[in-house]
């Protein structure tokens, strides 16, 4: 049982040696310096139960005045979050106040925002990146285009192989770069 007086800089050890068995080492490594550096100099001494909706969104408002980047903001906030939501399951708190914070401010992105964001190249572009690539390069690109709009098929019934891929694409298709691949019937 946790102490329900617990610390938060307390409570983040505890969380910090249960986690550190079920993430791999980039993201324990996250939540460390996340902890250490940013969210233990705010709020190490506050009694995690005591923590305060207001107060996180003035701190992570804070962080966004101080010129650090939005994704950095975020990932503190993601990381407050996930703490807090282990001591819920662990009965110290009942509520996480940094729930919803995040979007609150502005520090994600909407799946269409970020779909906005991302640019297809041009034929031309296609063309020129097909014509100039290394043929292996050039063929897991194009393995990959193929799978992302559901032409796994067409890989598979062709057996298509960076063999082929060079025989029929490297010289010899009509247009450099202009691939001769059609569904099989």
């Amino acid at each position: 049982m946790v102490d329900p007086d617990i610390s938060v800089e307390d409570y983040s050890k505890r969380w910090l040696d249960i986690v550190q068995a079920t993430v791999k080492q980039a993201t324990y490594d996250s939540y460390s310096n996340m902890l250490r550096l940013h969210v233990l100099p705010a709020f190490g001494s506050v009694k995690l139960r005591q923590l305060q909706r207001g107060r996180i969104r003035e701190w992570l408002a804070g962080r966004l005045t101080a010129s650090y980047a939005r994704e950095s903001v975020r990932i503190m906030q993601a990381t407050l979050r996930a703490m807090i939501n282990a001591a819920i399951d662990d009965g110290v708190i009942v509520a996480n106040p940094a729930n919803g914070l995040a979007r609150q401010l502005r520090l994600t992105t909407t799946a269409a925002h970020r779909q906005e964001e991302i640019k297809a190249m041009t034929r031309e572009q296609v063309l020129v990146f097909l014509a100039t690539a290394e043929p292996e390069v050039a063929f897991e690109v194009v393995v990959v285009a193929l799978i992302s709009v559901g032409g796994d098929d067409v890989i598979a019934r062709r057996k298509l192989d960076g063999a082929d891929f060079r025989r029929r694409c490297g010289f010899g298709c009509p247009m450099p770069g202009m691939l001769p691949i059609h569904r099989a019937d």
